[in-house]
């Protein structure tokens, strides 16, 4: 039964338009890799205002928000997203200005994609000499992008051997800064206040801070 012409939504437009199983699959390449470029180029954006934002930064030492809390909120702001998740993306933005800039290049030009370049970010935070971070840089650039589809673990792994070869400490600072982990509370003083501080994996930061962001906006919006 032949049916009549219907409207078609935007989502289903490109299904329609493009020619045969060959250029969906063409379409599916380029718009992931122009997805990729358009992170690529908000990452630098923020990075930029977090590096001009510093520039004006001097005297501010005392304020009760810092300059990463402060971008951090502009950036959320901007994508309707947490503070916590802009945070995410400015630590991302940061690392790959500042320390990772020859793999940055290869993600603007969308020739790795996200998961990729944020597992090199997290596996190289702990390398500190410049030089020996140069010397990384280089080399993971000239290696991920002829990687190929791997797993979240197995990038870990090659990057991993890439870090050990030029950075041999680094991977001894991951493993004492993992048993170092603690979560602290002063409670001491008449003010009615505590303190809390202590050192998580990465991924448990983000998810007590997915939580608490969610408590924080469970309560009434005039509290």
């Amino acid at each position: 039964v032949r049916r009549g012409p219907r409207a078609l939504g935007k989502f289903e437009l490109m299904s329609e338009v493009v020619a045969g199983e060959a250029g969906l699959v063409d379409g599916i390449a380029s718009a992931a890799r122009a997805q990729t470029i358009a992170c690529a180029r908000k990452l630098s954006a923020i990075a930029e205002l977090y590096c001009r934002r510093q520039a004006v930064n001097e005297g501010r030492e005392l304020w009760s928000s810092d300059l990463w809390d402060a971008v951090s909120a502009e950036v959320g702001a901007a994508q309707n997203i947490t503070t916590g998740a802009a945070g995410s993306q400015l630590r991302y933005a940061l690392a790959l200005r500042e320390r990772l800039p020859r793999v940055g290049a290869l993600f603007a030009e969308g020739r790795i994609g996200f998961p990729a370049m944020a597992t090199i970010v997290a596996r190289t935070e702990l390398a500190i000499d410049p030089s020996v971070l140069s010397r990384v840089d280089a080399e993971l650039a000239d290696q991920v992008a002829q990687w190929g589809p791997m797993s979240v673990a197995r990038i870990e792994q090659a990057v991993d051997t890439i870090l050990i070869r030029h950075d041999p400490a680094a991977r001894r600072r991951t493993a004492s800064s993992s048993k170092g982990r603690h979560v602290d509370f002063d409670t001491a003083g008449a003010t009615g206040t505590a303190s809390l501080w202590g050192l998580l994996y990465a991924t448990d930061a983000r998810a007590l801070d997915k939580r608490l962001a969610a408590m924080a906006s469970a309560v009434c919006a005039a509290d």
